[in-house]
């Protein structure tokens, strides 16, 4: 698996990886990047990581990719049980599909 993984982006490996740190510095990267609006899906996803931090500052990027103001409140409770917040996710992410294509 290691050596797979050698074709990937490092962006790409930080979002999906172990490591909570880079997990969160890369959907800061991403939301500073022009490569961010094609990680959009991956950045909304990330409102569901397992660290209650990640969740905030992926919040922060999807703000600043969608242009949103950051006390414009999201579509996704945060603070909401894992499961909730992956129902609320997937919808805003059809939603998101339908207004953008």
């Amino acid at each position: 698996p290691a050596l797979e993984q050698l074709d990937e982006p490092l962006g790409t490996l930080w979002l999906h990886g172990k490591n909570t740190h880079m997990r969160l510095v890369a959907t800061q990267c991403y939301a500073a990047s022009r490569h961010g609006q094609g990680k959009l899906p991956d950045i909304v996803r990330a409102l569901n990581d397992s660290e209650p931090v990640n969740r905030v500052f992926a919040g922060f990027a999807v703000s600043r990719l969608l242009g949103q103001a950051l006390d414009e409140p999201l579509k996704v409770d945060i603070t909401a049980p894992p499961a909730v917040r992956d129902r609320q996710i997937n919808a805003w992410l059809e939603q998101l599909k339908r207004e953008l294509d």
